[in-house]
């Protein structure tokens, strides 16, 4: 199978890296107690001080006043990938930054590849919250839940399961969507997703040159090999993470194996 995606998830260091006003914790195993204490996630990122978009994170990302307060409501563990490699290590740290969402008890429920972009990471904070509120809804008076008080009186059709599935279908972004449809095989779908967001990106970005790795992929998968060199020879170069480009590195010299490279049109840098 073509798809070797790279994932990690990112606990960031109690050094000059830290962003004001969040109080981030540079031990794992107390934020996994405090996460316990206060029934609450655990946000964990790895990152360096040599790391370029781990300061972009931390100047420019976490500032914001939405990403502050949704970080907020999380454990925030801040670790060195340099100083604490064993723990960047567990978490199979392959670049940085790298981005996790645990729960109290350690198992990782979300991760994120190299730096998100505050749009996609502020959209997968607000769905993990919004899942892990619906999880943890308690019983009301009349002895139901409030969700489940909720289904009784509503007139809509339906399993309470579908509308959950639903809703947080459509809080994905898009390479999330993409990289789901991938996954599971459905490669048209996957391009019917990338196609036009990657149209509609103002410039080459973090996000860009993801879509265009995961885009590439894609057309491989469906035998589209000329549209894939592109995409491929592209994302050999800016891919976020060093193993990401290592990867379509591999798969562009498998395609040129298989097919001589024709004239190409120039690429959209």
């Amino acid at each position: 199978m073509w798809i070797r995606v790279a994932v990690a998830f990112l606990l960031i260091s109690g050094t000059a890296l830290q962003a004001e006003e969040i109080k981030w914790k540079t031990s794992l195993v107390d934020g996994l107690k405090a996460a316990r204490e206060n029934h609450s996630l655990v946000y964990v990122q790895v990152v360096t001080e040599w790391c370029g978009y781990c300061r972009k994170l931390q100047s420019e990302d976490y500032p914001r006043p939405e990403i502050k307060g949704l970080l907020s409501q999380f454990i925030t563990v801040s670790i060195d990938g340099d100083r604490q490699p064993e723990i960047a290590s567990s978490f199979q740290a392959r670049g940085y930054p790298t981005l996790l969402i645990l729960q109290p008890d350690g198992s990782i429920i979300a991760r994120m590849d190299g730096y998100p972009g505050p749009e996609r990471l502020k959209q997968i904070l607000s769905r993990i919250l919004s899942e892990n509120k619906m999880a943890d809804l308690r019983p009301s008076r009349n002895g139901k839940t409030d969700l489940q008080s909720a289904e009784n009186s509503s007139s809509t059709t339906g399993s309470s399961q579908d509308l959950s599935k639903a809703s947080n279908t459509a809080k994905l972004h898009p390479l999330d969507m993409a990289l789901e449809a991938m996954q599971g095989k459905d490669f048209q779908k996957a391009l019917e997703i990338l196609n036009p967001f990657i149209e509609q990106l103002p410039g080459p970005n973090t996000e860009f040159a993801l879509a265009r790795f995961y885009r590439g992929m894609t057309l491989m998968e469906l035998g589209k090999l000329e549209e894939a060199r592109a995409d491929l020879s592209f994302a050999s170069r800016r891919a976020p993470l060093p193993e990401q480009r290592q990867s379509a590195a591999d798969l562009l010299r498998k395609l040129e194996a298989a097919q001589p490279a024709e004239n190409d049109g120039p690429l959209k840098e």
